[in-house]
């Protein structure tokens, strides 16, 4: 099928403020407008405002970046990353910029299944001008930004992208540099931030794999709440992976050594 547009809808929990670094450096000469960026899947923080339904305002910011081009064809691409993970990556993020929020706040209702992924792309399918929905898993593409934005550019139409170098990725904190980082940034001007996370990173560094600072058994009630509607995710929109894919760590991984049909 040929697109008159790719809007590319991301947030900071999937990699869009690297995703974004690399894009401009590059500045392609894609063969249809590229839309990327978190204002299209809503500006604020994921958080309390998605405690009904993941992005509450997508459809909307689509309908709207759709009209500001003209398109009537669009190809909508949607990264995903498993729910665990995905709030994981949310609260670090929103910590790194100062926040004092602690987890249960910022996800009041972390073992209900409210961050769905099929319900997201089923909103945005429903908006007039979007031809297609790709949800792209970000673990398939080894959660590295880099792929994913070589990917996206090759989706916009630019056959073979430049090649890119992998990018920085923010820094990541134990459990106890979480809350470290919370209580000091209670006591900062703004502009001490950075003297914040550096000193977290330095002292209370979290895993090199990733944002991974929940408990076991935290973990373990998120993933059984989302079981079902992961599975319908896969089923419904990801059929070349396996259905349990986001039902466990090591299934997870897997997603990497796959390729997309």
């Amino acid at each position: 099928m040929n697109f008159d547009a790719v809007l590319h809808l991301t947030m900071p929990a999937t990699g869009s403020e690297q995703i974004a670094e690399i894009l401009a450096a590059l500045n392609p000469p894609a063969a249809v407008p590229l839309l990327s960026g978190p204002h299209l899947l809503g500006d604020d923080l994921l958080g309390p405002q998605d405690a009904e339904c993941l992005r509450p305002g997508a459809a909307d910011a689509v309908a709207a970046a759709l009209a500001s081009l003209g398109a009537g064809k669009a190809l909508v691409v949607l990264d995903a990353r498993r729910q665990d993970r995905l709030m994981e990556h949310a609260h670090l993020h929103a910590v790194r910029g100062g926040s004092v929020v602690p987890f249960a706040e910022q996800f009041p209702r972390a073992y209900e299944p409210v961050l769905d992924w099929q319900d997201l792309a089923d909103r945005v399918a429903a908006v007039p001008g979007v031809a297609e929905v790709l949800v792209r898993p970000v673990e398939s593409f080894r959660a590295r930004p880099e792929l994913l934005a070589a990917d996206l550019l090759a989706l916009a139409g630019m056959a073979e992208p430049a090649a890119t170098a992998p990018v920085p990725t923010p820094p990541t904190f134990s459990a106890r540099g979480v809350r470290v980082a919370r209580a000091l940034n209670a006591h900062i001007r703004p502009e001490e931030r950075v003297l914040v996370r550096e000193f977290v990173a330095e002292n209370f560094p979290g895993p090199p794999a990733g944002n991974q600072f929940l408990r076991p058994q935290t973990r373990a009630r998120i993933l059984a709440a989302y079981a079902a509607v992961n599975r319908a995710l896969f089923r419904t929109r990801l059929p070349e992976f396996v259905e349990d894919s986001y039902s466990d760590d090591a299934r997870t991984a897997a997603l990497a050594l796959r390729e997309r049909a």
